[in-house]
């Protein structure tokens, strides 16, 4: 038995908070847990000496997932592109 859509709708926002985080160059903490949203911190990260650490001013967000119905369409390659918002 698959997941819901909800828990996939939250695992593709996952996976483009963590995208944005490296993209960014920046740490990040997620609290984990299927609760249809996204809480977590991104942190930049400084560097001190030789050392490279938080700066201690994080970014806390909020995120909530869904997926448009009828936003799954084949695309010109043949393959299947969704049209995924992350909010």
């Amino acid at each position: 038995m698959p997941i819901t859509e909800q828990h996939t709708e939250e695992s593709l926002c996952l996976a483009h908070i963590y995208a944005l985080a490296g993209v960014a160059g920046v740490n990040y903490g997620i609290r984990k847990g299927y609760d249809y949203g996204v809480d977590g911190q991104f942190n930049e990260v400084i560097t001190r000496g030789t050392r490279r650490v938080d700066s201690g001013f994080p970014l806390d967000f909020q995120a909530k997932a869904t997926i448009v119905k009828g936003g799954v369409k084949p695309d010109h390659r043949g393959g299947v592109s969704v049209d995924q918002r992350c909010r």
